[in-house]
């Protein structure tokens, strides 16, 4: 009668469940322990697991846990199909029970899958920044039985996130160091990517203009080329100490007559040294920096003097500025904004400080090769606190923009520019009339290694 009522269970199940997939095997069937009252019951759940019906699969592993079927094997099954709903914590609940469990196999198998569940909780909380959320996840992981060189790859993962750049190093050479050559090759791809301690810098830029209309009509060019080699003291501050050298050189030799800022077409070689801290993740930068200064030209000026400087620069830029040829395809034009900002302090110019904003919007309309087609526009404006009329405008420019995305990043942007100077007058007197216009090119590099 017993097994009547059971086998009429069985086929109400199946009936409410419905009809499996066409082309659905069926599942594994367990082997172990033939003809307990729940064995036809996990047959029945391995059956609707199969055919791609977790509920009643799950039904039919309840009954033959209530039926007194091995509740190891029960839990370790039902932990998976909540996993297939994502229940994480209820199929870490069923997966600890599993692992208790008198079955040395099964209770491996549980401990796998609680390992791998923290190690999704970890990498989940880290997406969401939640930083003590994902250690407590790793040591959850190393509980349930996670190795110690895949635990110091897992730390690492996490102090990089929260910019610890000298404990992820600590972490990844101990994981590079264990006997695992995989964990091994992963921990040295991450020390490849991560800063070191050296680094180089070059920044090389070309300003040229034809001014057609307003004051100081004149037309020039004013390179500029600048090294800077540098040691990181610190990794978790990007604090760093460098060497520099840079040239700026006013082809028309014409100074400050020509309209130019004197940062810009100043004719010296600057050699010297100084400390430089990068913040949010490198988008500000702090920097000072002393050393003589060479006059390249024999204009009467003395040939040396001491230049000082300090400050600092804001570069922002969306996600969107280097866009790939597919990313072009699916859009008739691909937007960038950008900022940049600087205040810079300079000893040799009267102990200026002088302050630039510059915003630029741009759109990739074409992608060739590592050629990127755009079309941008300017916003300029700055001022200083000596009132150096040439240091104190505002413009606008528009134009199209070409830029070079490998083997280095290259911008050219030519301009036609409007703008006027603000009137403020110190050593020197503001032109008349305060307007112009000019046609403008501007070449920029730069290289890090």
């Amino acid at each position: 009668m017993r097994v009547e009522l059971r086998s009429a269970g069985l086929a109400l199940l199946a009936l409410l469940a419905g009809p499996a997939p066409a082309g659905a095997g069926p599942g594994p069937a367990p082997s172990a322990r033939a003809g307990h009252p729940g064995r036809e019951w996990m047959d029945e759940g391995y059956r609707r697991k199969a055919a791609g019906d977790p509920g009643a699969a799950a039904l039919a592993f309840q009954r033959a846990r209530a039926a007194g079927f091995d509740r190891q094997r029960v839990d370790l099954e039902l932990g998976y199909l909540a996993l297939q709903r994502d229940d994480q914590v209820g199929a870490r609940a069923l997966f600890r029970s599993a692992a208790l469990g008198g079955e040395p196999g099964l209770a491996s198998q549980a401990r796998a899958e609680l390992r791998q569940g923290w190690l999704r909780e970890a990498a989940l909380r880290r997406s969401r920044r939640d930083f003590e959320g994902a250690r407590i996840a790793i040591h959850a992981a190393r509980h349930a039985g996670l190795d110690p060189q895949r635990a110091e790859l897992e730390l690492a993962y996490l102090a990089i996130a929260r910019q610890e750049q000298d404990d992820a190093r600590e972490h990844l050479s101990r994981a590079e160091a264990g006997p695992d050559p995989a964990v091994s090759s992963r921990a040295r791809e991450e020390l490849g990517v991560l800063p070191g301690r050296a680094w180089g810098e070059l920044y090389s830029e070309v300003y040229a203009w034809n001014r057609t209309s307003g004051a100081s009509r004149t037309a020039d060019a004013v390179p500029t080329v600048r090294i800077r080699a540098g040691r990181r003291l610190r990794l978790d501050l990007d604090l760093s100490a460098y060497l520099y050298a840079q040239g700026t050189r006013d082809l028309a030799s014409r100074g400050a007559a020509t309209g130019a800022p004197l940062l810009k077409a100043d004719n010296f070689a600057l050699l010297g040294a100084g400390v430089l801290v990068r913040l949010w993740e490198r988008r500000l930068a702090l920097f000072l920096q002393a050393g003589p200064a060479l006059n390249l030209l024999d204009d009467g000026r003395g040939r040396t003097a001491l230049d000082a400087r300090g400050g600092a620069a804001l570069g922002l830029e969306t996600s969107r500025c280097w866009p790939g040829a597919a990313e072009v395809a699916s859009r008739v034009l691909v937007p960038c904004g950008e900022l940049y900002a600087e205040v810079v302090y300079l000893s040799r110019f009267g102990h200026d400080v002088v302050g630039l904003a510059r915003g630029r919007a741009s759109a990739t309309w074409l992608v060739t090769g590592p050629w990127l087609w755009q079309l941008a526009a300017e916003l300029r404006a700055a001022t200083d606190r000596n009132r150096d009329f040439y240091d104190n405008f505002v413009d606008a420019g528009i134009g199209p923009r070409l830029r070079l995305r490998r083997p280095f990043r290259l911008d050219v942007f030519p301009t036609f520019s409007a703008g006027s100077y603000l009137g403020v007058a110190g050593r020197d007197p503001a032109p008349r009339p305060l307007g112009y216009a000019e046609l403008r090119l501007q070449v920029a590099t730069s290289l890090e290694f």
